[in-house]
Formats: structure tokens, C-alpha cells, sequence
């Protein structure tokens, strides 16, 4: 079993990914280091948990890396990650794309999972473990189900269009109008899949990215001639590879399908402003922090790149130790942050 995520830079200019917007990174001129920060602060918490497993990180980055004077990718490679070079050329949708950009390097290492020998669960770097996800490798390795997530369960409720001003209706219009042979939707409404935890076995993934490709080409074709894919609130299928493989995922059979949500995974937003932590997340085998990379995944760096950190001594879970570092459960927000929160989803609540 593989656990693994993946770094995508801009390789004209190494230093700053400046082709690709994050509206979640607010310093532009750092995402490298930002990004490889989250890259060992996911790996270091997920040998601790799960040191019996294979660990792969798949990158285009080929230059040393180098932060707070640690050389990172040594560092990652004497605990026994394998980093591998994987070139960002076949799923780069260029000027397609206004948003997110550099998550289509995802869909390059699916295609890379489908040549492995081993199943993969595939995160996103900005996930940490707090514990094994036993279950999981189960479903994977001996029920051969996919484990995905529903990120945001609107099942029941298809024509809300929150978050993002998109709903199940509305990506139900666009995906209509992929025509692939062999690609139809099997659901009344289409799910978002978040593209931060994909599972599967090798022909799994082989097959899924076989899919990509003609997903994939079909909308770049549709770009190119003038006639782009657009969502009802202005975004493309290239403003996300979210976009791309929910498509995908929903030609699935339900029964293929895990739904790994608040379950094994669930994306955390922990700000002041937006946030949904609960006391039940510190049960939760992983993590997804996306609000974090700059401050809470930034401090859980800088204190396990310390050889003698507390972490590595810890006889129970890390869950607690590592929710102090990001909100979980609020023990980091003072009082005034609290109530600060608290009027701010009152006060959006009064506005709607």
C-alpha cells in the first residue's frame, strides 16, 4: 500500500508557482516553500502512523530544496519517502486555466498510480494523519472500491447552489455536454468529488485515467475552438481538476464507490471567519486543512523538522498534540477570536 501526495511547481520560474492562483495562499511570492512545508509536515505525520507503508511524493521540482536550512528533500528521503520526478506536460491546460492551475498535476500522477504494483491512497499536501485509516486500506486492497469524498453532501438538496454559486443542476448542464463514448452520468445530479483523497488499486486508477484523457482532451478541444465548458458562475472545467474528475467519478456505479466524508477525511476549514472544526475531528485518521498552509501547517513544520520534538515521543495518537498547532478542537483561538467568529457567521447569516 502507497500513501502519497504530490508538489507541482512552475518550472520557468522555480522560486514562485506566479501561472497558477490559489485564492487560499495570501503570500504569492513563497508558494514553493509553502507547498514543500505542507509536503513533510503530511509526511512526517504519516510515517508516524503509518510506518509499515510505502511513501511516495511525485514532483516536478528538480532543484534542491532548501528552507530554514534544511535540506528538505534529504531530509524526506532518509526516513524513507521515495521522491519521484514525474514532468507536469501532459495535463497542463496552460491558459485554459484561470484558477488552480497546478492541481491538474494531479491527473499525471493517477496515470502514474495506474503503472504501480501496489494500491494508493492519493492525498493532498495539505492533509496531515492523526492516526492509520485501517478501514480504508481494507476497502482498498480487498473490496477494490474506490475511496473518494462528497465533499459537500447536497444530495438531498441538488438546486442549493453553496458554496461557489454552483449547484448539482448546474454542473449537470455542463457535464451533459461532455460527449465521450461510453461516459454518462449515472446519477439524477452530479456529485462534487473533492479531489484531496482518491483510493484505488492499480487497474483502478488505470482505468479512471484512461477516462481523464478523454475527458480532458474533449474540453480542451471545446476550448480551443472558442467554445469553452462554463459553469453558471463563470468558472471553466480547468478552474479545478476537481472539475474534470467529478465528471468521471460520477459515470461510476455507486456500489465502486466509498465515500470516505467525516468519516476517514473531512475538509476542515479552521479560520476565524469560516469554520466548521467539531470536537469529533480529533477522531478523524486525516486532516484536510487547505485554510492552513500558511499558519497552522507552516507551525506543525517547523516543530517536527525538530529531531527531539515531543511528537516522536508520544505514547497515544498525535490528534491533540497536532490540533493545538491548528485549531482543533479551538484550543488555540482565544476568547475574542471565538466571539469574533461567532458574529461573523451571524452577521453572514443576517445578509443572505
Amino acid at each position: 500500500m502507497n500513501i502519497v501526495t504530490s508538489i507541482c511547481v512552475d518550472v520557468a520560474t522555480i522560486n514562485q508557482i506566479t501561472t497558477s492562483k490559489s485564492p487560499q495562499i495570501k503570500n504569492k511570492k513563497d508558494h514553493r516553500s509553502i507547498y514543500w512545508k505542507c509536503v513533510t509536515a503530511f509526511c512526517l505525520t504519516s510515517l508516524r502512523c503509518n510506518s509499515n507503508l510505502s511513501h511516495l511524493v511525485f514532483t516536478n521540482d528538480a532543484h534542491e530544496v532548501i528552507i530554514d536550512g534544511i535540506n528538505i528533500k534529504t531530509l524526506l528521503e532518509s526516513k524513507g519517502v521515495n521522491i519521484i520526478s514525474l514532468p507536469f506536460l501532459n495535463y497542463d491546460p496552460k491558459e485554459n486555466s484561470n484558477y488552480f492551475r497546478n492541481a491538474f498535476y494531479k491527473l499525471e500522477v493517477i496515470e502514474a498510480l495506474g503503472k504501480l504494483e501496489n494500491p494508493s491512497l492519493l492525498l493532498d499536501s495539505d492533509c496531515i494523519w492523526t492516526r492509520p485509516a485501517s478501514d480504508v486500506y481494507k476497502l482498498i486492497t480487498q473490496d477494490d472500491k474506490v475511496v473518494l469524498m462528497d465533499i459537500y453532501q447536497r444530495s438531498n438538496t441538488p438546486f442549493i447552489k453553496e458554496p461557489h454559486d454552483l449547484s448539482m443542476e448546474d454542473m449537470k448542464q455542463i457535464y451533459d455536454q461532455i460527449k465521450v463514448s461510453n461516459l454518462t452520468c449515472k446519477r439524477d445530479f452530479p456529485i462534487w468529488y473533492g479531489g484531496e483523497i482518491i483510493g484505488a488499486q492499480p487497474y483502478i486508477f488505470k482505468e479512471i485515467s484512461e477516462k481523464i484523457r478523454l475527458v480532458f482532451d474533449f474540453c480542451l478541444e471545446q476550448a480551443q475552438s472558442g467554445n469553452p465548458l462554463v459553469f453558471a458562475n463563470g468558472r471553466t472545467v480547468f478552474d479545478g481538476d476537481e472539475l474534470i474528475t467529478s465528471h468521471v467519478f460520477n459515470c461510476m456505479d455507486d456500489h465502486d464507490i466509498y465515500d470516505a466524508f467525516a468519516k476517514a477525511i473531512k475538509r476542515i476549514w479552521n479560520g476565524i471567519g469560516h469554520n466548521n472544526v467539531e470536537d469529533e475531528d480529533l477522531n478523524l485518521p486525516i486532516w484536510h486543512l487547505p485554510a492552513a498552509k500558511e499558519n497552522g501547517l507552516k507551525r506543525i513544520f517547523e516543530e517536527l523538522v525538530q529531531p527531539h520534538s515531543p511528537f516522536y515521543e508520544l505514547n497515544t495518537d498525535p490528534a491533540l498534540f497536532l490540533g493545538r498547532f491548528v485549531g482543533i478542537p479551538y484550543n488555540n483561538l482565544s476568547s475574542r477570536s471565538k466571539l469574533e467568529r461567532q458574529l461573523k457567521i451571524w452577521l453572514r447569516k443576517l445578509v443572505r
